[in-house]
């Protein structure tokens, strides 16, 4: 499982139970055939009674490297105004030709990049990746609410 693309060990162990449960041999060829054939879900239930939530994020993301599909979430930059919290939930506005960033109904950020538009606006969430100290650039992930 290792060499395939699964870090986590624990991970890695579990996946290799599961395989093993099939009776299949375990060649390098039917373990990537294996992992390519499973899906999102399969593997929340396979590490559902360890899980943490970033634990099954990150492994689905080593299992599905390579394969075609959006992330539920984009990667975007942000001036911040306040100091912002890593893991604050924020929700865009328009504000004249600026689109802010509003933790709490207060303003906290503005995003650097022009790629939002007024009527995708009421669907915009962020959150912040890390720590973003008042006057730095930060990163945020934008997300649809439909898709968290």
């Amino acid at each position: 499982m290792s060499l395939l693309g699964i870090s986590d060990r624990t991970a890695a162990q579990d996946f290799s139970k599961q395989f093993g449960q099939m009776n299949l041999s375990p060649t390098l060829q039917r373990v990537s055939e294996w992992l390519d054939s499973i899906g999102g879900d399969d593997i929340e239930k396979m590490l559902e009674a360890k899980d943490h939530g970033l634990r099954t994020e990150l492994v689905k993301r080593q299992v599905f490297r390579g394969r075609s599909g959006a992330d539920p979430y984009q990667m975007t930059r942000l001036m911040a105004k306040q100091d912002i919290p890593a893991g604050a939930i924020l929700i865009a506005r328009q504000e004249g030709d600026r689109l802010v960033l509003l933790l709490d109904e207060n303003i906290v950020g503005e995003f650097i990049s022009k790629t939002y538009h007024q009527d995708s606006l009421p669907l915009l969430v962020a959150v912040s990746t890390s720590d973003i100290p008042r006057g730095r650039i930060g990163a945020v992930a934008v997300v649809e609410p439909a898709k968290i």
